[in-house]
């Protein structure tokens, strides 16, 4: 069938990460070999096809048999390859189809932080608020990506995952999308779990525009991205230059370079957090922050509340839900404190040593008054660095 397409087919041996890094096309049989191996072999899921009784996670696409030319040509021109990949402003420059994304966020605060990182990139954003409806919007639309977080009401991001990889594994020419999972938990068992599960990359909370591109870039298998400066009104970071990289500290720049590290290590705020988001910009390009911190007061009193209720109840598991909750919005707005806080409540309801954490409300309230306290402090020492009356 191949052949009849006029390609040229080579059988690749296992370990000939050469011949698979310069093949336009890799087609994997059903079971031949790890989705692990398949990355390392190619990592191009947008040009990489599975075929036989299941679709191999590590690739794009997936044909079941029988096998006829014309399910070919359909799988085939369903996929994008690199070479003719180029994205400016959120299009692809090859037919200028906008890029749609589909963002699974139950908290919205975090929805609201993505969307504008996504929208500022020049993508159609579509936001639901849990794994069902994630699939459920997935099964009735085409999107080019889908941001998936780990833990959501209802359904949750890895279970929504799998229902999205069996969805197209039908027996039907079904192009496979990229999903990127987002998660407050970084440990290695945690990103494992994503893969397994039928994601293809992970991005960590708090996450900056600079991770959403990488990841767009890694996701859409490109050989050329290029934003459009007048798109990307959100900031990047910046590696330092070889010079400034390699300028040897004299003891005393040592000293204090040590000293700020241990402060931010320290301190109840992520100021290079709240930076960017202060610096960030809503579709009418004012600014997002009162938006953001309202939002998030609001959002964090319902939840405490909540909270109370269940640790008088004693529930350990929705306990956890809501600590997961807390502490996934207060590391996207660069609250340190908050954040860990929720962190040991949520290990200790897993882990079955869940200690007297009644009064967490109060204790919220006065850490989120203390947060905004800090963060004022900071916008005046930005005023004052840029002169600004």
């Amino acid at each position: 069938c191949l052949k009849s397409l006029d390609l040229r087919v080579q059988r690749l041996d296992p370990g000939d990460s050469q011949l698979a890094a310069s093949s336009e096309w890799l087609f994997f049989e059903s079971g031949c070999c790890s989705s692990a191996t398949i990355r390392e072999w190619g990592n191009k899921p947008a040009r990489s096809v599975s075929y036989g009784s299941y679709p191999v996670d590590a690739t794009a696409l997936h044909i079941s048999p029988p096998f006829d030319r014309d399910g070919l040509v359909s799988v085939l021109e369903n996929a994008q390859p690199a070479s003719a990949c180029s994205v400016r402003g959120g299009f692809v420059a090859a037919g200028q189809r906008r890029l749609s994304a589909l963002v699974a966020e139950d908290i919205p605060t975090n929805q609201q932080i993505i969307r504008e990182m996504l929208e500022r990139l020049g993508l159609q954003v579509t936001l639901v608020a849990n794994g069902q409806e994630a699939f459920d919007a997935y099964s009735k639309d085409t999107f080019d990506i889908v941001f998936m977080d780990c833990q959501m009401p209802v359904l949750d991001g890895f279970d929504a995952a799998r229902k999205i990889r069996a969805f197209e594994a039908l027996p039907r020419p079904s192009a496979r999308r990229l999903i990127i999972a987002m998660s407050a938990g970084t440990s290695d068992d945690e990103m494992a779990r994503c893969l397994r599960t039928g994601m293809d990359y992970f991005i960590a909370k708090p996450f900056t525009a600079s991770d959403i591109q990488q990841a767009l870039i890694k996701a859409l298998d490109c050989d050329k991205i290029e934003m459009a400066p007048a798109q990307l009104k959100l900031p990047i970071d910046k590696p330092c230059s070889k010079e400034s990289c390699s300028k040897e500290l004299s003891p005393t720049e040592q000293r204090e370079r040590e000293e700020q590290q241990h402060e931010k290590e320290q301190a109840a705020v992520d100021f290079e957090v709240v930076r960017r988001l202060l610096d960030m910009k809503d579709k009418n390009d004012k600014p997002l922050w009162d938006q953001l911190i309202r939002g998030f007061n609001e959002q964090a009193e319902k939840l405490a509340v909540a909270l109370e209720q269940q640790l008088h109840g004693g529930d350990r598991e929705e306990i956890r839900k809501t600590a997961h909750a807390i502490k996934s919005m207060s590391a996207n707005m660069g609250a340190v404190e908050i954040r860990e806080k929720f962190a040991l409540i949520e290990r200790q309801a897993r882990s079955d040593t869940l200690q007297n954490h009644l009064g967490i409300a109060p204790w919220l309230r006065a850490k989120i008054r203390k947060y905004e306290s800090d963060v004022i402090k900071l916008r005046t020492r930005q005023a004052d660095d840029s002169g600004a009356p």
